[in-house]
C-alpha cells in the first residue's frame, strides 16, 4: 500500500521565501495545494513555486499569478 509523500514548498517572491510542507501524492499535486493556499488567503503579488521531495532535490518549478480579477 502506499502513501502521500511529504512535500517541501517555498514560495518565492522578491526576496522573501515562505516554506510550507504538504502531503500529495506527486509534485504536481503539491503544487495545486500551496497555490489553494495562497488564492485562498488573498496573495496577490506574482512570484515563484518550488517544490522539493524530503532530500532537497527541487522537483517541480511553477510561476504564480493571482487568478484574475
Amino acid at each position: 500500500m502506499s502513501r502521500e509523500k511529504f512535500f517541501d514548498c517555498v514560495f518565492s517572491q522578491d526576496r522573501n521565501e515562505y516554506r510550507f510542507y504538504v502531503r500529495a501524492w506527486d509534485p504536481l499535486e503539491a503544487e495545486g495545494h500551496l497555490r489553494a493556499l495562497l488564492r485562498d488567503n488573498g496573495v496577490r503579488p506574482p512570484g515563484t513555486i518550488l517544490i522539493r521531495d524530503a532530500d532537497g532535490t527541487e522537483l517541480h518549478r511553477a510561476e504564480y499569478r493571482a487568478p484574475g480579477p
